[in-house]
């Protein structure tokens, strides 16, 4: 009997006082009702604080990494537009070099 007591007791209290939990994803701190689960507070995890000069490596590193990605796009469009230019005259080639270039095009209906 002291044991279904004491159970009670501690019931009592668990289901007023707040569940504490802290959000996997965001790190936040959650208070929440035992009874209906709903949110009854939240504090955000404060980010740390950087120096100015942390701040400033950042922005150096990611000025550094949109010139080389601007650079590898640039050596791919004029890579790009050197084949094409290529691919251009040899068909122009292919079309110049052809026999039939000075006939007409064979129409369907005088296959007939």
């Amino acid at each position: 009997m002291g044991d279904d007591r004491r159970h009670q007791e501690a019931g009592a209290q668990s289901e007023d006082t707040p569940l504490a939990v802290r959000c996997p994803c965001c790190e936040s701190e959650l208070e929440l009702d035992r009874r209906t689960g709903a949110i009854l507070s939240s504090r955000r995890r404060q980010a740390a604080k950087k120096d100015f000069d942390a701040l400033l490596r950042d922005v150096e590193n990611s000025r550094e990494r949109a010139e080389r990605r601007f650079d590898q796009e640039r050596a791919a469009v004029a890579d790009r537009d050197r084949l094409l230019d290529e691919r251009f005259r040899k068909a122009l080639e292919a079309a110049e070099s052809d026999d039939d270039a000075d006939s007409r095009p064979v129409r369907p209906f005088d296959l007939d």
